[in-house]
C-alpha cells in the first residue's frame, strides 16, 4: 500500500501504535518489562474496561523500549516506508511507578520522548533519508504546558512533531517559533460526526485559525458509520462528505481563496447540480444556521438524554436550555429554512432539499424541547390550564421527534 500511494503522490504512514496500548499485540507476554509498574502506570480511562483495563503506559527503565521502537521503525523502511510517526502513550496522567521511573519525579513524557528520539536517530544511521516524526497528546494547562515545553525541547530538527486533543500554548509557541508542527485537530468530517453535509464555515474557520498559527500540517479526523443498506456501505460516506472534502481541498490549497458561495457554486457546477447560483446563494443563507446546528448537534444523543433529566429542575433552566437561541432567534432560523426550500428546489438535488427540512425540523424539536420544559415547570397554582398545557406540549415534541428522525433516515437514502 506504501508503495502503490508514492506513485499518486500520496504520503501513506506508518503509525506506531500508542506506547500504553503495546499489550494488544503480546508485550506482556513477550517483554513483561516494557509494561510500566504500578497502579500509576493504568490507562486512566481503565474504569471503562475492554481493552483499556489493560493498557498501561512503558516502563522507560529499560532501554528494551527503544530497542523494540528501533526495530519497528527499521521494519517500516525496510518494506518502503519513507516517514514514520511514534505515537507516545494516549492518556494523561499516567506514570511508571518503578524506582528508577521516579527517581528524577514524576517524568513519563519525557523519558518516552526520550526513548522515541533515540530510537528515530539510531534507525536513521541504517536509512538517513527516513523521517520520523512524534505524536502527543498532551494536554494545556500550566503542568501540561510544562512537560510539553520539556519534551518538545528534546526534538532535533530532524524529527516532527504531532499533535492531537486540548489545545495547549507550548505547542502553538513551537508552531509560532518555525518548527514543523501537525495538527490532528483539523474539522472533522464525515456521517459520523456531521449529519449536515453541506456546512462549511467551521471548515474555513478551522482552517484559517491553524493557518494564521503558523502550523505546518492540518489533519481531519473522519468517522465513516454507514446507517444505509450494506451494498451502498462506503461508497454512501464518500457521498455524503464529497463537498465536505472539497471544501478542505479548496483552503488547505488555498487558505485566502474563494469565499463561501463562490466555492459552493464551483463545486455545484463540478457536480452537476441543476442550478449553481442558487446552491450558492443557498448556502450563503444556510450558513448561520448551519454552523449553529453544527455546535448543537455534536453532543450527540448523551446531551439530549441529560437535558431530558434535567427537565423538571426547579428555578434557573439548566445550562443546556438556557443555553438555546432567544424563542425570537429560533424563529427567525426556520424562517431561513422556509425560504431556502424554494432555493434547495431549483438545484435538482435531493440531498439540499432533506437537509433543509432536516435543519427545520431540528430547530423545531429544540423549541419544542424549551416548550416542554416550561410547561412541566409552570405553577399549578397560577396556571389552572397546565395539564392541558403539558399534554399539548408532549405531543409536539413527539411528533417533532418522530419528524426528525423520518427525515434523517431519508436522508441515508440519498
Amino acid at each position: 500500500l506504501i508503495r502503490e500511494a508514492s506513485g499518486h503522490a500520496f504520503l501513506l504512514m506508518p503509525h506506531m501504535p500508542h506506547h500504553d496500548y503495546l499489550f494488544r499485540y503480546g508485550a506482556e507476554e513477550l517483554y513483561p518489562e516494557v509494561i510500566g509498574k504500578g497502579d500509576g502506570a493504568r490507562n486512566p480511562c481503565y474504569k471503562w474496561g475492554g481493552s483499556f483495563a489493560q493498557a498501561r503506559c512503558p516502563c522507560t527503565a529499560t532501554p528494551l523500549l527503544q530497542r523494540i521502537v528501533t526495530g519497528w521503525i527499521e521494519s517500516a523502511a525496510a518494506q518502503g516506508a519513507r516517514e514514520i510517526s511514534l505515537w507516545l502513550s494516549e492518556r494523561v496522567p499516567c506514570q511508571c511507578e518503578c524506582g528508577e521511573c521516579l527517581k528524577d519525579g514524576p517524568r513519563q513524557f519525557q523519558r518516552e520522548t526520550r526513548a522515541s528520539v533515540d530510537a528515530i536517530m539510531a534507525a536513521r544511521k541504517k536509512y538517513p533519508d527516513l523521517q520520523g516524526r512524534i505524536f502527543f497528546t498532551l494536554a494545556g494547562g500550566a503542568e501540561g504546558v510544562q512537560v510539553s515545553e520539556e519534551c518538545l525541547a528534546m526534538l532535533p530538527p530532524e524529527i516532527k512533531a504531532e499533535k492531537v486533543y486540548a489545545a495547549n500554548a507550548a505547542f502553538d509557541q513551537y508552531a509560532a517559533d518555525g518548527h514543523w508542527l501537525a495538527t490532528y485537530n483539523g474539522p472533522r468530517v464525515g456521517p459520523g460526526y456531521w449529519t449536515l453535509r453541506y456546512e462549511v464555515e467551521a471548515i474555513k474557520k478551522t482552517i484559517d485559525q491553524y493557518h494564521q498559527a503558523r502550523y505546518s500540517a492540518l489533519y481531519c479526523l473522519s468517522r465513516g458509520a454507514s446507517l444505509a443498506a450494506p451494498e451502498k456501505a462506503g461508497g454512501w460516506e464518500r457521498e455524503f462528505g464529497n463537498f465536505q472534502y472539497a471544501a478542505l481541498a479548496e483552503w488547505t490549497w488555498n487558505v485566502d481563496g474563494r469565499n463561501l458561495r463562490d466555492f459552493a457554486e464551483a463545486w455545484a457546477a463540478i457536480n452537476r447540480l441543476a442550478a449553481p447560483p442558487a446552491f450558492g446563494e443557498w448556502i450563503a443563507s444556510m450558513a448561520p444556521v448551519e454552523a449553529y446546528l453544527r455546535d448543537a448537534t455534536l453532543g450527540g444523543i448523551s446531551a439530549w438524554v441529560q437535558a431530558a433529566g434535567q427537565l423538571q429542575t426547579k428555578g434557573a433552566p439548566p445550562a443546556w436550555i438556557a443555553g438555546l437561541p432567544a424563542p425570537e432567534q429560533m424563529r427567525r432560523m426556520i424562517e431561513t429554512c422556509d425560504r431556502a426550500m424554494t432555493l434547495a428546489g431549483q438545484t435538482g438535488a435531493a440531498s439540499v432539499a432533506l437537509e433543509t427540512r432536516y435543519a427545520r425540523q431540528f430547530l423545531q424539536a429544540l423549541e419544542g424541547f424549551r416548550e416542554l420544559y416550561q410547561a412541566i415547570n409552570d405553577d399549578p397554582s397560577t396556571n389552572p390550564a397546565r395539564p392541558q398545557k403539558l399534554d399539548a406540549a408532549g405531543k409536539s415534541f413527539d411528533t417533532a421527534l418522530a419528524e426528525l428522525d423520518r427525515v434523517y433516515l431519508e436522508i441515508q437514502k440519498v
